[in-house]
């Protein structure tokens, strides 16, 4: 479980990295979501609510949309046990990625790979407002204390809270920890 001083621990070094960058969470323009600029911003649903909601291949979509899928799929690659077999290195690619490029997001593959995901051509994806990000690949961000800044955006406008993902916690893997930093706990 995400206790109260671990997530204000994160949210401090967050500010900070985000301050020495340069980076305003409130006037974020950013590629999130593939590689489409967006921004978060307040929309009415149908039932004329107001919520975050940023725009998307497919037009403007809940945030909450996006972080829906709170346990990780029985396969999920970032489990610890009854992860999909990948090809040597690819899930370390994809942590890497994750890690090192707070914009990104790593989608549930099985979203992705079905008739509500998005579009596949010539070897491109185009992600659709059906997509999800994997449950799996949060909550090993929420374990390493770097969530992505559609995370950090989500968490802001409250369409999610950082303790969503506690529950799945123990089913990812844990994530590498520098041995001259304090382990987080």
């Amino acid at each position: 479980m995400l206790s109260l001083e671990r997530y204000q621990n994160t949210a401090g070094t967050i500010q900070k990295r985000e301050k020495r960058n340069g980076a305003q969470i409130a006037d974020c323009n950013h590629k999130q979501f593939s590689f489409i600029k967006v921004g978060a911003s307040m929309q009415k649903d149908k039932t004329g609510s107001i919520e975050p909601t940023t725009l998307g291949a497919g037009g403007h979509f809940r945030i909450k949309d996006m972080f829906r899928l709170k346990m990780p799929c029985a396969n999920c690659p970032f489990r610890k046990e009854g992860a999909i077999h990948l090809s040597p290195g690819r899930l370390s690619s994809i942590i890497d990625t994750l890690l090192k490029d707070d914009h990104t997001t790593f989608y549930c593959h099985k979203i992705v790979h079905s008739i509500a995901g998005g579009q596949f051509e010539d070897g491109l994806y185009t992600p659709s407002t059906k997509d999800a990000m994997c449950a799996g690949a949060a909550a090993y961000l929420m374990k390493a204390g770097r969530p992505t800044i559609g995370m950090r955006i989500a968490y802001l406008t409250g369409a999610v809270t950082p303790s969503e993902w506690d529950k799945a916690a123990d089913m990812v893997i844990d994530p590498p920890f520098d041995k001259n930093s304090k382990k987080p706990g």
